[in-house]
């Protein structure tokens, strides 16, 4: 159960919270910085911005569904880290599922908000994370030093997946895992 609710708490985090604080931060410098996007923009953003929202939930809800059935930890990596290297699912076709639906969801956000400085935020927010990922996570794998590991880290892309990869492990059947 404490498990679970530490998994609900970071896609509360991710998805709501965060969220929220890139929306207010665009949302005050704007008139700071006497920016206003065109007019136009109103009518066609929305439409794509929903459509990455949409896939960035997609990718964290099944990175986190994944992490939960495969790894024995959870995705702080300071509190409770997994207890063994996720492969399965979208893991195999990106290293950092996560950070990816991350970025998806908060720059849909800024398009279909009309909130264009959400974008910087957004990519920095990435860029914090790789930081992390780097800093943190990859040498953590590296130290592993199996055989398992070094094969994940040279075989799966680093963030953007493959398309056939990420089809499959979307629509995968019980049991197989998708092709890299």
């Amino acid at each position: 159960m404490k498990r679970l609710l530490i998994y609900a708490s970071h896609l509360l985090l991710f998805t709501v919270f965060a969220p929220y604080v890139m929306y207010l931060l665009a949302t005050l410098a704007e008139p700071l910085m006497g920016f206003k996007p065109p007019a136009a923009f109103t009518y066609i953003l929305p439409i794509p911005g929903y459509a990455l929202i949409l896939l960035g939930l997609a990718l964290m809800l099944r990175a986190e569904v994944d992490m939960y059935m495969h790894s024995g930890g959870t995705p702080f990596p300071f509190y409770n880290p997994p207890e063994r290297l996720v492969r399965e699912g979208i893991y195999a076709c990106t290293r950092n599922p996560m950070y990816l639906g991350t970025t998806l969801e908060y720059c849909g956000l800024a398009l279909a908000l009309n909130r264009l400085l959400m974008l910087p935020i957004a990519l920095a927010t990435l860029g914090l994370a790789m930081t992390l990922y780097f800093m943190h996570e990859k040498p953590k794998i590296e130290r592993l030093n199996s055989r398992e590991a070094l094969e994940y880290l040279s075989s799966t892309p680093l963030l953007i997946p493959r398309a056939k990869c990420l089809k499959q492990a979307f629509f995968f059947k019980r049991g197989e895992k998708p092709a890299t």
